[in-house]
């Protein structure tokens, strides 16, 4: 539903035009980034849960989304996106329900809506809408009162496009339509203007020379228009705030903007359903952006401008009769989008701008005296005779004569210490900064306790104290400190490429003083180090606790970091919010991943070996390359087994291993498929179900006495000379390379496998009794052991070749058989074991007969 008719009426007000007067003091100049190109949007959020404000900036020519995270006094440059192709506006808000900030851009070219989840310094692209329409603008606020944030996204000013707004339902996005059709929008905001309680939507339409608002009806599904001036040539940006302090939210318009001509600067008065229009500057040319803040103190807004065309900064004072204009900056290519933020903590509202190539803060000069830092020598006194020194930089542009004093008081002992600071001796000198330095006092007498510090000042001539000071500090006496910190990821040491996942744990040293709401964050001292910065809590540690983290923390090593180096890495410790001390420690980065070896045992059996051989207790593939024998063996001097080692994955590393012995522990698997050059293995007294050497072809000596195995393979290996097999009572079948076995002058030792039988065919069903079945139980051999007559059966009439041996290999006895049965007299033949070799065109077998 459109309403057509509106309730504007025209009300100019008093203004100081052509004549620019400046704050006292001047507006410093901060060039943030000066590398971008095309710089259009700036939002504000605590993305890496520091309780910092960041920044997120926006460069449309080359389709970058930056984040800069807040080091005070620096910033820390992250890329959240390099092919945003041609990101007109980003903005942040928690989209995922996860308590991370994450970004929606509009890609104007590629009509795409999208967001970055935020993954702790990592970022993953999500669409909102694939198929938007010409998106160019777009904020962040909760439409349905849902207590989630929702995206309002407008069309281009040029091409035009829908007013929208996109709810997140996990996975998908719910796109509703406010205003449908090719509109050319100039800018939209959210608040709520009629005292519903729902927020409304207001827009300016720069092609039809309209500034409009958008009731909610309920939900954000339904919207009914208004007008509020349907007269305003090129209405460009809005944004809204309460100018005359009624208590409703107005809306401050500019027109023109970057290239449309002409350009001025209104607000409307909100006495709903009526906007009374007033004029703040008619001439304006190329007025861009409006942004909302007190800029002096007065407990009245006023405004600040970007001023395309004329390069500059300027901000309107608000008067009881008029606007006067400052200038801030009339140095400044191409600024677009300004936003407000108190940058240095002072209580004065900064102003931000995005321009052609930079990024770039403006400090408020304010219009009184402050302390522009605020810093203490330490933040942990360990032993009651310290001395604490605290720093104050206090700006006083009108030169008051000041009295400053720091006061400590204890939280649990309530102990309280003051000092003076300065006094009017420093002041007066016509020096609007002053530096100074004061020993607050020893410390002698103070309690065990968290202390907390604050500056009070007044002006010694007034008597007006100034509130607008630092927050207050922290200092301890038994301080929380770093107790450990406990890699809980997969991968388990440092390497450069790799996210590492730790848990910190620290102790809280005092004797009888809680800590109260401690939180850490880790801080990188290395640019090789990459760190995320989320905050960890701990919640209130009493005396003497030693507590972990509730959230694990990041470490990534840089893909160009050196490796085998030792890099620093700080713990920011925080109490009540404000940091109280600093921890460092040093990590390892490896050159590369270490060998991974799960069982502590091995690992230490490796060490007394002396394979790690640069100490640092991990076995690298270098160090397991270069060991040729192993010995992990566990007996004791008296010869008893006592070896505890249960896992030897690792020993895949070791290539160029050609002796190992892990005989005596509690092994149930080996795998030595990758030890290629293995000659002995020895792997007797261990709990082995089976043994795999078919990739062994080198090997010439083999024990796996004591053991498990039922079936052992090593028809593969050919160059075997000794083979020891005793003690295994279930072994059966042993499938070889050669019948009769063994050969001739291969060392053979079986007692304790009493079942035991050689064959070249490995199916598991070889057995003493010489009942041998293959194939397709086409051949039985019966009875064994026999007295005299062996009988052989086949189901078909093949002609066979039968061959008898003995032992040692020698062919005794042979015929060629035809039928289907078949006796041989054995009774000629001495006492013992004897091998039957039987051929036919399909198979050849063997079986053990034993003659009684």
């Amino acid at each position: 539903m459109i309403k057509s008719f509106s309730f504007l009426s025209l009300k100019i007000s008093a203004i100081l035009i052509g004549i620019s007067v400046s704050l006292s003091g001047q507006w410093k100049k901060n060039i943030i980034d000066d590398s971008l190109s095309i710089a259009v949007s700036i939002d504000t959020a605590d993305l890496d849960g520091d309780a910092r404000l960041d920044l997120v900036v926006n460069s449309y020519r080359n389709g970058d989304i930056f984040w800069y995270q807040n080091n005070s006094p620096s910033w820390i440059k992250h890329t959240v996106d390099d092919n945003a192709t041609a990101v007109t506006f980003a903005y942040c808000g928690d989209f995922d329900g996860d308590d991370t900030i994450d970004i929606a851009a509009c890609l104007y070219s590629t009509d795409a809506m999208v967001w970055y989840e935020n993954n702790h310094y990592a970022w993953t692209k999500h669409f909102i809408d694939s198929n938007a329409d010409n998106p160019d603008y777009t904020i962040v606020s909760d439409i349905n009162s849902d207590d989630r944030p929702d995206v309002i996204t407008s069309g281009d000013a040029g091409n035009g496009g829908e007013l929208v707004w996109y709810e997140y339902q996990d996975p998908a996005w719910i796109k509703h339509v406010i205003q449908p059709g090719s509109i050319q929008w100039g800018g939209h905001t959210v608040s709520d203007f009629d005292g519903d309680g729902m927020p409304d939507l207001a827009a300016s339409m720069v092609g039809e020379d309209m500034v409009v608002w958008y009731k909610n009806e309920g939900n954000g599904l339904t919207w009914t228009r208004d007008t509020i001036d349907g007269d305003l040539p090129n209405a460009w940006t809005p944004v809204n705030g309460d100018m005359n302090g009624d208590g409703s939210s107005d809306l401050v318009v500019v027109t023109g903007g970057a290239y449309n001509p002409g350009g001025e600067l209104v607000w409307y008065e909100n006495q709903y359903p009526a906007w009374i229009k007033h004029v703040i500057d008619p001439d304006l040319p190329g007025a861009n952006w409006p942004a909302l803040t007190d800029v002096n103190g007065d407990e009245r807004l006023d405004v600040v401008v970007s001023v395309y065309k004329e390069r500059s900064m300027v901000w309107y004072e608000q008067t009881d009769s008029a606007w006067i204009k400052h200038i801030i900056d009339n140095d400044l290519r191409e600024p677009r989008q300004c936003l407000i933020m108190d940058m240095d903590g002072d209580q004065s509202g900064d102003v931000l701008v995005a321009a052609a190539n930079s990024f770039v803060w403006y400090k408020n000069p304010g219009n009184t005296a402050f302390a522009s830092s605020f810093e203490l020598s330490t933040y942990s006194i360990r032993a009651s005779d310290d001395s604490l020194t605290i720093g104050v930089h206090m700006f006083n542009p009108e030169n008051h004569p000041m009295n400053v004093f720091a006061v400590a008081e204890g939280e649990q002992s309530q102990f309280i210490d003051t000092v003076s600071l300065f006094d009017d001796g420093a002041h007066g000198d016509g020096d609007p900064y002053d530096h100074v330095w004061a020993n607050i006092m020893k410390t002698e007498g103070y309690p065990d306790d968290v202390y907390k510090v604050v500056l009070v000042a007044y002006d010694s001539t007034t008597g007006a104290s100034y509130d607008n000071l630092p927050e207050e500090k922290f200092i301890t006496l038994g301080p929380v400190s770093l107790e450990d910190y406990t890699i809980t990821s997969d991968q388990e040491v440092f390497v450069p490429g790799e996210m590492v996942d730790i848990q910190l744990t620290l102790r809280n040293n005092s004797v009888n003083a809680t800590a109260a709401n401690i939180i850490a964050k880790l801080v990188s001292l290395d640019p090789n180090v990459l760190v995320s910065g989320l905050a960890g809590s701990f919640g209130d540690m009493a005396a003497g606790d030693v507590s972990t983290s509730d959230r694990t923390f990041q470490i990534k090593i840089s893909d160009t970091s050196p490796g085998n180096t030792y890099f620093p890495v700080a713990v920011d410790i925080f109490h009540e919010f404000q940091k109280c001390w600093r921890d460092t420690f040093l990590i390892y980065v490896y050159e590369q991943q270490p060998v991974n070896i799960p069982d502590t045992a091995f690992l230490y059996a490796l060490i007394d070996e002396g394979v790690d051989t640069n100490g640092d207790s991990l076995i690298s593939f270098e160090e397991a390359e270069a060991t040729i024998a192993l010995n992990v063996s566990s007996y004791t001097e008296t010869g008893l087994c006592n070896g505890i080692i249960s896992d030897l994955t690792g020993i895949e590393a070791f290539l160029n291993l050609n002796t190992l012995d892990c005989s005596c522990n509690q092994l149930t698997a080996l795998d030595v498929t990758n030890n290629t050059a293995l000659k002995s293995l020895i792997c007797a007294e261990n709990n082995l179900s089976e043994v795999d050497v078919s990739n062994n072809p080198e090997l010439i000596s083999l024990n796996v006495s004591l053991n498990d195995l039922t079936t052992l393979d090593i028809s593969m290996n050919s160059q075997l000379e000794s083979l020891f097999i005793g003690d295994n009572p279930d072994l059966n079948e042993i499938c070889v390379w050669i019948i009769p076995f063994p050969p001739t002058g291969f060392e053979l030792l079986s007692e304790g496998s009493p079942g035991i039988c050689f064959d070249t065919i490995c199916n598991s069903i070889c057995d003493i009794t010489g009942i041998g079945i293959f194939g397709n139980e086409n051949l039985s051999i019966y009875p064994n052991p026999t007295y005299t007559m062996l009988t052989i059966e086949t189901i078909t009439a093949d002609r066979l070749h039968l061959e008898l041996t003995s032992l040692n290999g020698q062919i005794i006895y042979e015929k060629k058989l035809e039928g289907t049965t078949h006796h041989i007299d054995l009774s000629s033949f001495g006492k013992g074991v004897y091998f039957i070799t039987i051929r036919s065109k399909d198979f050849v077998t063997t079986r053990k007969i034993i003659k009684l």
